[in-house]
């Protein structure tokens, strides 16, 4: 079925312009097209008809956009009263009715919105909207600004409070078909909002109780969290809350208004350099940056945008751009259907400019529009601005989007086409699907036709890492991967078979969700890496020793490779003949004889590589490359981990080319010079794949005025980093943290094509952007088969320092675009 969809997707964008509709239809079409080629065969179960262990359909393609219904805005005088019948169905994912209440003496949920008070069948007639819209979710948000905060701090203040509260959350969701909860508290731990200090903590055990009880149908679990430093800090525990909700949907706006004391736009994405210390922190970009670092994944933030104005009285007509002084007792002119004197829908922002009398300008730093007219001034979102947020949001790589409210756009066409903010972010949305699509086009085209590999590395243990570096199945990019290798497994010397090291993957539980990653990725091959440094060799060497147990093991390995699904194994012996890692000088020859075995593997369709060193003293020993090619499909070259402490000096542990100060054995030992060494030992090109480490090595320096490479160390364990915890490697993450928030200073050492950082006496040499880049050059200069990054979970995969991946993407990027006279691999 995915197939003939693929075939069907690759005709329809063949002819995409050809086709007689409007533009809105055929991205519709498009994203639907993509949702049904995405989707799980066992995932098309709805939120109120699933069963336990069901997974709500997810899609990679799918950029989520929530829309808000304003149950009070029926009410309004027409033409500006927005019933369920107003909602842009097709333009939203999710649609969220907004607000139900909480008993103050049941701690139950209770409806507020006055006609869903007479009649409840009213909810099943907003739950009914989904039934229109394949793809469509509809939720219930319990909270808001007129709820206040203190019956929630009085909810979750006690067990048994909590219990009615999630016990009638389920009951509201099954009996009203709903497909999820939102929780929308201003604001925990805030005293003036009747908030407690014990609020932080209390809300945690509250969503922790409702993801449980929601685990069972299962149904969506999301809360929205603000921008505002002094809010967050005192009220919301990000990192754990992260565990228990879906996603987090982003109050971006209200960041400004009268109680500045100036004017400005309440949404504004950029700081400006001449805003005050506070203002300078108080804006969208900045504050997304500071979710993230508080433990929010970017895949769990969703960016509000509101479709309405904050209003301003001027105290001087003629000082009327951002900052003029306002009128601060004085009300603003109200608008005429929403009635208020703070805020105006944007309708009827619009329908003033139609009118004339008003002056627009646009902020080209906050990217913001405002308005003035006489002494009124108002700093609102239009098509121009949602636009820049949209291209913020896809390029920084957040979830998704949330608009509040979408009674407040120009549902009517008033001014133009309705709708027109909500057809902004479609659209955004239907180019970014379609980008994804070409993109994996690309990628499925680039290894049917034989790319060269980008082998990615997934270490199972990085899952228990603190959050949000916490690194799951879910988070490898495999559009980005051609193979991606499961490190560690064993050699188990008494069963002469795979041996877990994985805790989590003890009984072989946890194997075949791994490679159930090509459900989703369709060309990726998934293989198993057996061994790594704390493994060791004599578990290899027992076996690679005897012709029977290297028989026996070959046999069990096969079991164990079809019985999981994987599609080769990667063998990391460190080191055969080594003494240190209890070798023994016959290894080199029974090294040959285990692969020779292994290779029966090969001519049943799996694949079989082997990782090897370029250390001149360990290939000399233990590795015959010439026998051991002969058996392979490819090497993958451990490109790092050349220098250390132990050197006495502070040196990048991944040097490409030599620099002028080496002499001796040390002036070899460096990538290029490694690899050249590789083919003189009878190790094809096309066999070797080069591996890039994506962290850095650590050092105290002897004297911290004395930071450049070579220059002397303290042999003392570095300072540990805040996730990987090692006092000897920081992950890239950590690393460019660093540098971002300006602790360290970055060099560049263009000898060794690699860069350094330094701060008081700590000093890191690593590798960046610049530096992949160079080193994959370098691949596709020199005619070496391919890359291995070792390993992803140590990437900015969260994009803490900008977008996601960084440096992987680098690799894909030069691989994918290298001349097709590079392509060679089954």
């Amino acid at each position: 079925m995915r197939e003939v969809l693929r075939g069907f997707l690759d005709s329809f964008l063949r002819n995409l312009e050809s086709i007689e509709n409007t533009r809105r239809h055929r991205v519709a079409l498009l994203i639907l097209l993509l949702a049904a080629l995405q989707q799980p065969a066992s995932a098309v179960t709805s939120g109120r008809d699933a069963v336990e262990g069901v997974t709500i359909p997810r899609n990679k393609f799918e950029v989520p956009v929530v829309c808000y219904y304003y149950g009070w805005a029926s009410q309004r005088p027409s033409p500006a009263n927005y019933s369920i019948e107003d909602v842009p169905l097709d333009m939203c994912t999710f649609v969220v009715l907004a607000f139900a209440g909480i008993d103050n003496e049941t701690f139950e949920i209770k409806s507020m919105i006055p006609e869903y008070e007479e009649d409840e069948r009213k909810y099943l007639g907003f739950t009914d909207l989904k039934n229109r819209h394949l793809y469509l979710k509809t939720m219930l948000a319990v909270g808001g600004w007129d709820l206040g905060g203190e019956v929630f701090s009085d909810m979750v203040s006690r067990p048994e409070r909590r219990a009615a509260f999630v016990e009638s959350a389920v009951r509201w969701m099954r009996d009203h078909e709903f497909d999820g909860l939102e929780i929308l508290w201003k604001y925990p731990g805030y005293e003036k909002r009747g908030g407690k200090p014990r609020d932080k903590r209390n809300f945690v055990l509250l969503l922790k109780e409702l993801k449980e009880a929601f685990a069972k149908y299962p149904l969506y679990l999301t809360t929205a969290v603000p921008l505002e430093e002094n809010y967050l800090d005192g009220g919301y525990d990000i990192a754990n809350m992260e565990r228990y909700v879906d996603w987090f949907n982003v109050l971006a706006y209200d960041l400004r208004g009268t109680w500045n004391r100036f004017t400005d736009v309440h949404s504004i994405l950029y700081k400006r350099r001449n805003d005050p210390p506070y203002f300078q922190d108080l804006t969208i970009a900045q504050g997304m940056k500071r979710l993230v670092r508080m433990g929010a994944p970017k895949r769990k933030l969703m960016l509000g945008i509101a479709f309405y104005g904050r209003s301003y009285v001027l105290l001087d007509a003629g000082d009327h751009g951002v900052k003029a002084r306002i009128k601060f007792d004085e009300q603003a002119e109200a608008g005429p259907y929403v009635n208020s004197t703070e805020l105006k829908a944007y309708y009827e922002i619009c329908m003033d400019l139609k009118k004339g009398g008003w002056t627009r300008e646009f902020d080209n730093v906050a990217k913001c529009p405002y308005a003035y007219k006489g002494d009124q001034w108002i700093g609102y979102e239009d098509e121009e601005s949602v636009g820049h947020k949209m291209d913020f949001i896809l390029r920084e790589g957040y979830r998704g989007v949330m608009v509040f409210n979408n009674d407040l756009d120009d549902f009517q066409g008033l001014c133009g086409p309705k709708n027109p903010l909500m057809t902004v972010i479609f659209n955004k949305v239907g180019q970014k699907a379609l980008q994804e699509l070409r993109n994996q086009t690309r990628n499925d085209d680039f290894i049917r036709n034989g790319g060269s590999p980008v082998v990615c590395y997934y270490a199972g243990v990085a899952a228990d890492r603190f959050s949000p570096m916490n690194y799951r199945i879910r988070d490898i990019p495999g559009d980005l991967c051609t193979h991606v290798n499961l490190n560690y497994a064993g050699v188990d010397k008494d069963t002469l078979g795979v041996k877990d090291l994985i805790p989590a993957y003890t009984n072989n539980s946890h194997y075949k969700d791994f490679t159930a990653i090509k459900k989703k990725f369709l060309f990726v091959k998934t293989l198993i890496s057996l061994g790594g440094w704390e493994h060791g060799g004599e578990s290899f060497s027992y076996v690679a020793a005897d012709r029977s147990r290297r028989c026996n093991f070959t046999r069990n390995l096969y079991k164990f490779l079809k019985d999981n699904d994987f599609d080769g194994v990667d063998i990391d012996w460190r080191f055969p003949a080594s003494a240190d890692k209890n070798g023994k000088p016959e290894d080199k020859e029974n090294y040959v004889l285990f692969l020779k075995a292994l290779c029966k593997l090969r001519k049943k369709g799996l694949i079989v590589t082997a990782t090897v060193p370029i250390t001149p003293y360990y290939l000399d020993n233990g590795y015959d490359v010439r026998q051991l090619a002969k058996y392979l499909d490819w090497f993958n070259v451990i490109g790092f981990d050349l220098r250390g402490r132990w050197t006495g000096i502070a040196d990048v542990h991944s040097p490409l080319y030599a620099r002028s100060f080496e002499t001796g054995d040390t002036r070899n030992l460096n990538v290029a010079q490694g690899l050249k060494r590789l083919v003189e030992l009878g190790a094809p090109k096309k066999k070797l794949v080069l591996g890039i480490p994506f962290f850095g090595r650590s050092y105290v320096l002897a004297d911290k005025e004395k930071h450049n490479v070579g220059d002397p160390i303290r042999d003392i364990p570095a300072a540990p980093g805040p996730f990987i915890g090692s006092t000897e490697i920081l992950a890239y993450y950590e690393i460019c943290t660093n540098i971002e928030d300006g602790i360290a200073t970055r060099a560049f050492d263009n000898e060794s094509m690699c860069p350094y950082m330094y701060y008081e006496d700590q000093w890191v040499g690593y590798e960046d952007e610049e530096s992949v880049g160079i080193k994959v050059d370098f691949v596709i200069k020199e005619g070496y088969a391919g890359v291995m990054v070792f390993n992803n979970d140590m990437d900015d995969f969260n994009g803490v320092c900008g977008t996601t991946h960084p440096l992987l993407k680098v690799v894909y990027q030069k691989l994918s675009e290298a001349p097709e006279s590079r392509r060679r691999r089954r």
